[in-house]
């Protein structure tokens, strides 16, 4: 099983057009890093398989904050080594420190974006609803059994991508008909992008493309 406990669903952040949930939190050894301005309670958290760090906003973003996210988070990072939690809909889902640095992670800086990158993903498996309106996500953290592609064959630099239709448009949540699953080769180049091969037209044309949530 993929996922160690059901998944957590939420819509996307209101007045937005992108795979974005409404982030209430973000928090380093107990101290907070979204230091809201009054009357402001959640930013944008843009889910992004196409980013490979976490990605903190280096302005106040028009006076949502009070102080820029990344400035709160240098000023804490030499205090220790410290999971980082971020409360999404108000459920918290914690990353642990060593997937924040070296080769598996990093925190970057944006003047306008919160954008949850690559070690998002690799603590927590996300389901996309796009069969509706507002979107809706489903988050889960995954299962320490579970074993991607790349960690069973690492040579093969592949990890299986589980795509799920059904006739009329996409799954809703909770079912799971895996006669509607098929796994897709993804491959992982320094886990900086994740490619797929496409057939494209009628003879297919074999075309290459980055596997990215974060273009729509």
């Amino acid at each position: 099983r993929a996922i160690s406990e059901p998944l957590f669903y939420t819509e996307a952040q209101p007045f937005t057009y992108d795979y974005s949930v409404p982030v209430h939190s973000v928090t380093y050894g107990g101290t907070e890093l979204l230091n809201f301005s009054p009357g402001n309670k959640s930013v944008a958290g843009l889910l992004d398989t196409g980013t490979s760090c976490l990605i903190l906003p280096s302005t106040v973003m028009n006076g949502l904050f009070e102080s820029a996210p990344i400035d709160e988070f240098v000023k804490v990072k030499p205090l220790g080594k410290f999971p980082l939690v971020i409360n999404i809909a108000g459920k918290n889902f914690s990353i642990p420190y060593k997937e924040l640095t070296g080769m598996r992670g990093c925190i970057d800086k944006s003047p306008s974006d919160l954008i949850l990158g690559d070690p998002f993903f690799r603590q927590f498996l996300v389901e996309f609803d796009i069969s509706s309106w507002p979107l809706r996500f489903g988050i889960a953290p995954r299962s320490k059994d579970y074993k991607m592609g790349e960690e069973e064959h690492p040579n093969s630099l592949k990890f299986p991508l589980q795509k799920k239709w059904v006739s009329g448009g996409y799954r809703k949540g909770g079912e799971d008909d895996e006669t509607h699953v098929s796994r897709v080769p993804i491959q992982d180049y320094e886990h900086v992008q994740y490619l797929v091969r496409l057939g494209v037209g009628t003879p297919p044309q074999a075309a290459q493309v980055i596997f990215d949530t974060g273009s729509y």
